[in-house]
């Protein structure tokens, strides 16, 4: 009679391999040799590596058993995680081409500006349709030039307050106006570049969660993330009154909607938040199945989740200068993880964007207006 696989010790010693290789305890010899450390035996290196009859390691559970170990595991793991991102999924995000927006036609000649009070719009007329039409996709009706509404969404992504705002651009087009305009402008363009970020999130395999405090009219509040640890790319973001009782189902559907597809480890905290959704959204009983490793902390032997609380500085010091807010759904949040994945480049990942590494490419010299042009016409 043959034995039965244990299906619970296997998923187990898969979870204590990739926690090794988390933890960045092996040295790489070159030519396939690897040394890992034992997790037993304090300084000790056991030596994994690859030849004609496969995989070896000098352990005494590979050499008794002949079995696939921990360390064997993590080798293996460190190995594909330094895969990069297939290349035909590669997106150029380019400035779009003049045309006709009831014909699509290109053949079109000038015929002089429309001005107003602040801008001059160029004025077009289709050969084809025999239609006037202007070219501002995403600024359409605007009566502020495109460089301006750019700017008021760069600044206060980087927490600028919206009255700073209005001072900087009366000081440098010469234009005033209120922060109410600026207020309508953060809302209305942060919605449309979430829609732009749902259609261009392409990200690796290992998922990080965590969450981070704030204040609404004087109460607490939670934002939730979860963040790619390939790419730092923010897949999806929930805010909760709640820390203690947060469900993260929702936030875990969300990412895998937005990505399509599972990933093949989840690193958390322990909130039971994070469990529960885990459960619901990930949980399926085929393998191989997510693996969620839920016990990492700053103050853990595991310090697998420090590139998401490098995320939780970048915000803190953007939420730390506005005194609370009074919305419960704050639009700064939308322009902080746009700012994040598309436009701030970032040391950890070679001085490149989250888009960039995850092979997304903007193109021009200001991203913000590529961004809202190409949303407005392929995304709204």
């Amino acid at each position: 009679m043959k034995r039965r696989k244990n299906s619970s010790s296997k998923q187990a010693l898969e979870n204590r391999g990739k926690e090794i290789a988390l933890n960045n305890a092996m040295l790489d010899l070159g030519h396939n040799r690897y040394k890992v450390l034992s997790q037993s035996k304090i300084g000790k290196y056991y030596d994994v590596l690859f030849n004609s009859g496969g995989w070896e390691c000098t352990c005494p559970y590979h050499i008794h058993g002949k079995r696939q170990c921990k360390h064997i595991i993590a080798v293996r793991y460190v190995i594909d995680s330094k895969k990069p991102i297939d290349k035909k999924r590669n997106v150029k995000i380019t400035v779009p081409n003049v045309q006709c927006p009831d014909c699509h036609s290109t053949d079109f000649i000038k015929r002089g500006k429309r001005d107003n009070k602040i801008v001059s719009v160029q004025r077009y007329y289709c050969k084809k349709c025999k239609q006037y039409f202007t070219h501002r996709p995403g600024f359409i009706g605007r009566h502020y030039p495109s460089e301006m509404i750019t700017d008021a969404l760069h600044l206060h992504a980087i927490a600028v307050s919206p009255t700073r705002i209005v001072e900087f651009l009366h000081e440098k087009h010469c234009f005033s106006m209120t922060k109410n305009t600026i207020f309508r402008w953060i809302k209305e363009y942060g919605e449309l570049l979430q829609k732009f970020q749902k259609m261009y999130t392409i990200v690796g395999d290992v998922w990080h969660a965590d969450e981070i405090y704030f204040t609404v009219n004087g109460d607490g509040s939670y934002f939730f993330a979860v963040m790619d640890a390939f790419t730092r790319f923010i897949i999806a973001y929930d805010i909760s009154k709640t820390k203690f009782k947060y469900d993260a189902t929702l936030l875990f559907n969300e990412a895998i909607k937005n990505v399509d597809k599972y990933p093949d480890l989840l690193i958390s905290d322990g909130l039971r938040g994070f469990k529960t959704g885990y459960k619901k959204a990930m949980y399926t009983r085929k393998t191989p199945r997510p693996t969620h490793i839920a016990n990492v902390g700053i103050r853990n032997r595991h310090p697998a989740n420090n590139i998401y609380e490098r995320f939780n500085g970048e915000v803190r010091d953007r939420i730390d200068r506005i005194r609370g807010f009074k919305s419960d759904h704050p639009a700064l949040f939308d322009l902080i993880v746009i700012y994040h994945n598309f436009v701030r480049q970032h040391a950890g990942i070679n001085n490149k964007t989250p888009a960039k590494v995850a092979g997304i490419t903007i193109d021009g010299i200001n991203k913000w207006q590529t961004m809202i042009e190409h949303a407005a016409l392929f995304c709204a």
